[in-house]
């Protein structure tokens, strides 16, 4: 049966057989599936499904990259030049179809371009293969079968190499047709496919090629790779080096862009706006602190749902813009994200786009740079999350240059998008109050860089308190609370705003002040008087105990021994007078 040949084809031999048959002229030789995009092997249930569909057609192969050949057609010509050993096949006296290894380089199809009646089959080509039948172009009728030359199949001999001449003929002939040496177009590996494409791009525009006909190349250059860039990205490659090649005629002159003070006062700025009402900045830099498990990236997922259902985010903050999203994770697979989506009710929206693989983006990575911001610029993507800042810096995230590197070029990717950065907590400084800012880890520069700040610190009782460290224009917002919701099942459903909250630090400064006027009526009081007598006054023993703690480091309080009670300690205010005397108590 034919479909056990196609199936040795495949397994044994590594080559793309596909079903063929058609009518007219080309009789046997059209494929009967969509072949021109199949980038890599299909597999063997494939197979049998496409040529139990057709079971009477001729068989073939898609030559070129995807099944490492390139075949000679020789209609019937008496070839002086040296030809090795190579699988043959023939469908009648004096017409062979000779099998060789595809070259390094692209090569498109032709037909009597390397001498008459000698055609090349090989990138984005297809031939016809043994034991199909072979059809007489003016009648239609069967005339014969192709078949392998005795001791000549692939099971018999390997694939071998293109000989000399024939690599130099198929050069000569793409370099004079088309005025473009393919041979530079290598059917080269994922990483430099985008350079290899801006190199040909400027390669075509400077040598004249009209728009389409340069396309065309790009697109036959970028069909060799596995997998092939999208169309988009090939066109930008083309319209970049058309802009490239401009600008550099032009020959303009370095401009800094220097404004005198009376410039600079004329000139005229839009107003800041809002994607999320004092959340998130267009083209700002937002980024989100926390510990790990404090709800990061659910919020980021929050977000995201309010901005593409234009609901007010807490139904608090409302929606200014609705933009194109990129999610660059590096914390959660997709599996996760997805579930999280379904879980929170977040729209799987046409202009939501995931990094399928985050792994592989990198900031010293050019290829990737490229590909991602002519991506962001196809798509006209708005606003980029990336989980998290730690995975993405190049160095040490103490560096001040370091840092200023990642910024630098996460603005030289997407200029005019906003950009949200989930970040991790620092460690806490014993007996040091944090201030949100000051929870940043790494580098004062992270903080120096972005727009907002905004530190999660997750509660026991299922809160968050949201505190917004820093507002590069405004007055930060007042701390927040709001508390995760769940379902039965005990996944998260969303966030509800609960309103308001005290700063932990406003809390102690409040104690402390409680505290001192307390004293200067009742010194030497014991630690739990002064607790007791601060609940009174709704101050939570924590923050008093705190306020003590602090007050005595700023020598405005210390303590004494009580005389008449072991092991306990009497609080007093320090007066500038016994200041210099302090040592002697404990």
């Amino acid at each position: 049966m034919l479909i056990d040949t196609a199936l040795i084809y495949l397994t044994k031999h590594k080559l793309v057989p596909l079903p063929c048959m058609g009518e007219g002229d080309s009789k046997g030789k059209i494929p009967l599936v969509k072949w021109e995009k199949i980038q890599a092997l299909p597999t063997e249930e494939q197979i049998k499904n496409v040529f139990l569909r057709f079971p009477d057609a001729n068989i073939g192969f898609k030559t070129g990259k995807v099944s490492g050949i390139l075949v000679l057609d020789n209609d019937g010509v008496q070839i002086t030049d040296p030809m090795p050993l190579t699988p043959t096949a023939t469908s009648r006296p004096g017409h062979f179809h000779s099998y060789f290894k595809n070259p390094s380089f692209y090569v498109p199809p032709s037909a009597s371009k390397i001498g008459e009646h000698l055609d090349i089959r090989c990138d984005q080509a297809f031939i016809v293969a043994p034991p199909s039948k072979h059809y007489d172009k003016t009648t239609g009728t069967e005339d014969g079968q192709y078949e392998w030359v005795d001791g000549m199949s692939p099971d018999d001999i390997p694939f071998a190499n293109p000989p000399d001449w024939l690599i130099t003929k198929i050069k000569r002939t793409l370099s004079t047709t088309h005025g473009f040496d393919w041979s530079t177009a290598l059917n080269i590996g994922i990483g430099a496919r985008d350079e290899t494409l801006k190199s040909a791009a400027a390669s075509l525009i400077a040598k004249g090629f009209e728009y389409n006909i340069a396309l065309s190349i790009l697109r036959g250059i970028n069909n060799t790779y596995n997998p092939p860039l999208p169309d988009e990205l090939v066109i930008n490659k083309l319209e970049t080096a058309i802009e490239y090649i401009r600008t550099k005629k032009e020959d303009k002159e370095v401009n800094f862009g220097i404004l005198s003070g009376n410039q600079l006062l004329d000139k005229e700025f839009e107003e800041q706006d809002w994607m999320i009402d004092r959340i998130i900045s267009v083209g700002g830099i937002t980024i989100i602190v926390g510990e790990s498990g404090s709800g990061k990236s659910y919020l980021a997922l929050a977000i995201i749902k309010s901005l593409v259902k234009k609901e007010a985010l807490f139904e608090q903050f409302e929606i200014r813009t609705q933009p194109n999203i990129l999610v660059i994770d590096k914390e959660n697979g997709l599996r996760r994200t997805k579930k999280r989506m379904q879980s929170l009710g977040v729209p799987f929206a046409e202009n939501i786009y995931f990094m399928e693989y985050p792994e592989r983006f990198s900031l010293d990575s050019k290829e990737g740079l490229e590909y991602i911001t002519a991506f962001i610029k196809t798509e006209n993507i708005n606003l980029i999350i990336i989980d998290s800042l730690i995975d993405i810096i190049l160095g040490s995230e103490n560096s001040s240059v370091d840092i200023s590197t990642v910024f630098n070029t996460l603005r030289a990717i997407a200029p005019d998008s906003s950009y949200i950065l989930l970040h991790h907590d620092s460690k806490p400084i014993p007996k040091f109050e944090r201030t949100a800012s000051q929870k940043t880890r790494g580098s004062s520069n992270i903080l120096a860089q972005v727009d907002n700040q905004f530190y999660l610190d997750k509660q026991r009782d299922n809160k968050l308190h949201i505190e917004q460290g820093k507002s590069r224009d405004l007055e930060p917002l007042k701390k927040f609370e709001v508390e995760f919701t769940s379902n039965e099942a005990g996944e998260m459903v969303g966030f509800k705003y609960i309103g308001e909250v005290q700063s932990e630090l406003s809390k102690i400064e409040q104690a402390a002040d409680f505290i001192m006027t307390y004293l200067a009526f009742n010194a030497d009081s014991p630690r739990q008087t002064i607790i007791d007598a601060g609940d009174g006054q709704g101050i939570s023993q924590s923050a008093t105990e705190r306020a003590l703690t602090m007050l005595k480091e700023r020598k405005l309080v210390n303590s004494k021994s009580d005389p008449l009670k072991k092991n306990r300690k009497l609080y007093f205010c320090l007066s500038p007078e016994n200041e210099e005397n302090e040592e002697k108590f404990e």
